[in-house]
């Protein structure tokens, strides 16, 4: 999931517009704020961005790739202990009657998540 630091004078979603291209050159659609996940030392707004599953994320400035992964696999993957969490989260409460924990993409629906200190 793209995600980043608040920058002084951001607001959560303008910091997520801002996160979500430059990590994943994805834009143009709107974000829907869905929760706050406390982390230990951060909060974590985490929002969704849905786009059909023929857009692939193009790995930009700070990373060297990015791809798609169902949330599924999410929890076989080296991630932070907040992001499996929250992929936790959006698979059995926010998102269980949508295709997201469905094996075939159809929609793909991606989570993003600024975090602030």
């Amino acid at each position: 999931m793209p995600g980043g630091t608040i920058k002084r004078g951001e607001t959560p979603i303008q910091a997520a517009e801002r996160e979500l291209l430059e990590e994943t050159a994805m834009a143009g659609g709107p974000l829907l704020y869905l929760f706050e996940f406390g982390g230990i030392n951060k909060r974590h707004h985490v929002f969704l961005f849905e786009t059909h599953d023929e857009v692939e994320p193009v790995a930009s400035r700070e990373i060297v790739r990015c791809r798609w992964f169902l949330q599924t696999k999410v929890s076989s993957l080296l991630t932070s202990v907040p992001t499996r969490e929250i992929v936790a989260l959006l698979r059995t409460r926010v998102l269980p009657a949508s295709n997201a924990g469905s094996e075939t993409p159809g929609m793909v629906q991606a989570a993003w998540e600024a975090t602030c200190l």
